[in-house]
Order: structure tokens, then sequence, then C-alpha cells
């Protein structure tokens, strides 16, 4: 590299490292040091150290003030020599040759701020370009997901419409079957029965005939004639079997009827259930659930029953596990549990294994003691410290439903809510996550609600337990 390349290059660097120093203090709001980077040029103590500058001889000098004082030579004659001079001549040192100088005058502050406006000018387009182009594509990828949801949306119109239309055509096609079927054992019967009145119409009309003549030849006085036609009037003719035909006004279809009203009972019940749409967890894609409303009885809060299991590695050592895993007790002696990242070391409380996610749940709990802590989770609850990032329902990860100085209180994102209402030994909890539900009942010969959170639930949650700390 020549000398003259190596000052250039030495002088860019320099220049903006000052540079930067400047714009640190201008954007900080003090012109001052800015103006004061301008005249470090000047001193011998800001000038660079490069050692490429070398005397006529060929030796290179060592020592940092004469290195320092050639360099300030340098730039003092860099901002004040002639734009039209090509070369420098440092005081003994090599001629070089000099790029065109900055200025032919010094520079002032109003030039050192407008030259560090417009580095930052520059660099504030340049961010600009940046985010538009970012934005832009977004608003592209927006909008061609807008009309992915149009289509998906008639998508599922169509079909919709299509099956219920299938449906009510099925009923209309059963409808008119029926009716049919109706109709021609309508017809056979009326066919039947008038062929019955016809023949009884002539019938009596005979018996009316033969009842005339012999009430006429009762009253006759010629005993003769009497005697003459009494046989073959008193003759009656054989009786025939319309008498044995039974009008049936009423059709029997009992079974088909059942049928029916069966298929009617289902519709009226699926018309009155919810339809709710949930995103389940890890799944970008919005489903759509048909569920019947929520449960009344026991019984049918039992038919979304889920068996639990405490989870081994999240309990505090101070609750003792057993019954498989079933129950849970304090003691004072801790238990040797291995170490986990899972498990609690300050709250003592503890959290089941199963995962609920995208369905109905239900599960009873019964508890002894003076304090006691119900309640889910997400994943995300924190195990260490005492902080209420770890306290069931004290932070926006979980809810809880606590019995304490004999009273309820349900809590959410430290926000905590007395309930008025008796103790219950066995409470059920009941979570309705596409809803995004979570009910807490007082469970005796009735169900009794004590509390129902709606939220939206965006995670799997775990069942928990604990012991409330109340301050002594």
């Amino acid at each position: 590299m020549t000398v003259a390349r190596a000052l250039r290059t030495d002088k860019e660097a320099f220049v903006r490292g000052i540079c930067e120093q400047v714009t640190h203090h201008l954007w900080s709001s003090d012109p001052h040091p800015a103006y004061g980077g301008i005249e470090a040029l000047r001193t011998s103590e800001s000038v660079p150290r490069r050692v490429t500058v070398r005397v006529t001889d060929g030796t290179v000098p060592t020592d940092d003030t004469t290195v320092a004082t050639r360099w300030a030579g340098y730039f003092e004659q860099l901002f004040k020599a002639d734009p039209l001079a090509r070369t420098l001549d440092i005081s003994g040192s090599t001629v070089l040759e000099a790029d065109s100088p900055i200025s032919s005058e010094p520079l002032n502050l109003t030039e050192v701020v407008k030259m560090v406006n417009q580095k930052q000018l520059g660099t504030t387009l340049s961010e600009i370009r940046k985010r538009l182009e970012k934005k832009e594509k977004t608003l592209k990828e927006t909008r061609r997901a807008l009309e992915q949801i149009k289509i998906s949306a008639e998508r599922q119109v169509q079909e919709h419409e299509k099956n219920f239309t299938d449906l009510i055509r099925c009923i209309q096609k059963t409808r008119r079957k029926l009716t049919e079927r109706i109709r021609e054992h309508e017809n056979r019967e009326r066919e039947k029965a008038k062929v019955v009145m016809e023949r009884l119409e002539k019938e009596i009309e005979e018996l009316k005939r033969r009842n005339a003549e012999l009430k006429e030849l009762s009253e006759t006085k010629d005993n003769f004639h009497f005697l003459q036609t009494f046989s073959s009037h008193c003759v009656l003719p054989a009786d025939g079997d319309s008498t044995s035909f039974t009008v049936t006004a009423d059709f029997s279809f009992e079974d088909l009827s059942k049928k029916v009203s069966s298929l009617k009972k289902s519709l009226e019940k699926m018309s009155q259930w919810h339809i709710l749409t949930f995103t389940p967890p890890g799944n970008e894609v919005s489903r759509f659930v048909l569920l019947p409303p929520d449960p009344q009885s026991r019984e049918e809060f039992l038919q979304y029953f889920c068996p639990l299991t405490l989870d081994i590695n999240t309990p505090h050592r101070e609750l003792h596990l057993s019954e498989g895993n079933k129950k849970v007790t304090w003691e004072e002696t801790e238990a040797k549990y291995p170490d986990h990242p899972d498990r609690f070391d300050w709250w003592p409380q503890v959290l089941c294994g199963e995962a609920l996610t995208g369905t109905r749940c239900y599960w009873e709990v019964e508890g002894s003691g003076e304090d006691m802590e119900i309640g889910v989770a997400y994943k995300g609850l924190g195990r260490k410290g005492e902080s209420s990032g770890c306290h069931l329902g004290y932070n926006d990860k979980s809810w809880s439903l606590a019995w304490c100085n004999s009273r309820y209180s349900v809590c959410h994102n430290n926000k905590e809510t007395v309930i008025s209402a008796p103790y219950s030994p066995r409470v059920g909890v009941y979570l309705d996550w596409p809803d995004g539900s979570l009910s807490f009942y007082s469970v005796t010969q009735t169900m009794t609600l004590l509390h129902k959170f709606n939220t939206c639930f965006t995670e799997r949650l775990y069942p928990g337990f604990g012991l409330v700390l109340t301050p002594v």
C-alpha cells in the first residue's frame, strides 16, 4: 500500500470516528462536545497514530509526540490547502499526494450539525424503506389471508347449506311417503266401507219391502190368501256378513310415530346446543364444535368426568402423595422427592399430570382441614420462589377457588373475590375449554354454583391443588 493510500484510509477512519462522536453528542442535545470533536482534529491526543509517515531518509517515526505532531500538521494543511493543490509537504516528510480538501475553510458548528443531520436522515430514510417494504409485504399477506377467509367461509356455508338441504329433503321425502301410505290405507278402507254400505242399503231395502208385505198380510181379512202366502213371506233371506265389517277410524303407526317423534326431539335438542369456535393450542386452524347445553344435575356433569393423577414431579416437599397419587396430605416432615424444575419449592402446591384442552371436563375434590385451594394453571406457572407468579390464581396463568378463614374466595391475575357460601366438603370443578368457562360447584343433594370464570383459554390446563398460607 502506498503512503498516499494509507493516509487516505487513515483519514477516512479518523473522520468517521469523529462524526460518530459528533452524532452521539448532538442526539443528546449537547452541541458543545460535538464542536469539540472537530477541534480534536487539531490536538495531539485525538489524531490517528498509524505509522504511515516516513521522513525523507526512509525512517519511520515511532515517538508518539512526533507522530502526533506530523498528523496534526497534515490535517492543518488539509483543511487550509488550496483546493487545486494536489501535494502537501509536512516538514521533512516524504511529499504525499493529497485528496481534495474537505473545505477551504475550517468547518463551523452549523456545517457539522448539517452533516450529522444528513447522515441521520440517510439512516432514517433507509429504516423507513425497510419498514415500508415489511409493512407492504404484511399487507399483501393479510389481503391474501382475508381472501382465503372469504373463500373458506363461503365453502363452509355452501357445504352446510347442502347438508341441511339434503336433511330437509330427506324429511320431506319421508313425510311424503308417510302421507301417501296413510292415503292409500284410507282409500282401501273407504272402498271396503263403500261395498259394505251398498250391500247394507240393498238389504235394508229388501227388509223394508218384506216388512211392508208382512204388515199388509197381517191386516188382510182374506183367510185363504193369508194361508196361501204366509209360508213364503215368513221365510227371510239369508243374512250376509256385512254386519261383521268394522270401520277403523284410527290408524295405528305406532313404531313409525315413535321414530318420527324421536327424530323431532333430537332436532329440537340439537337446535338448543351451542355452536362454539376455538383454536386448539399449537394449531392455527379454528374449529367449530356443537355442544349440548351446560349440565344441570350431577348425573349430567358426570358424563364429562375426567380421572386425574397428581404429578410426582410437582408437589412441594411437605406435600405427601398417596393412594396411587390420587390423594395429597400436608406434613411437617419433608418427602424425599428428587430435584425437578417443575417442583414447587415455596408454595405448598401440586399439579396433575393430565393436560386438559379442547373439550369439557369435570372432576370432584374432597378436602378436609382449615385451608385449601383448587384450581387450574397453564404449564408456564412459576415453580421457584414465593412470588405471586408461582401462586395459584395470583397471576395471569392460573385460576383458583380457596377456602380460608371460614370463607370462599376466587382469584385470577391477583384479583380476589370473596364468595358468600357455606362450606362444602366436596367441590365439583367443571371446565368447558372451548367455551372458555371454569365453574366451581358445591356438591350436595344438588349442584350449587359457587363461581364461574369466563375467559378465553389459549393453552392446555393442568388441575392443581394446594394449601393457603395465612399470616400468623
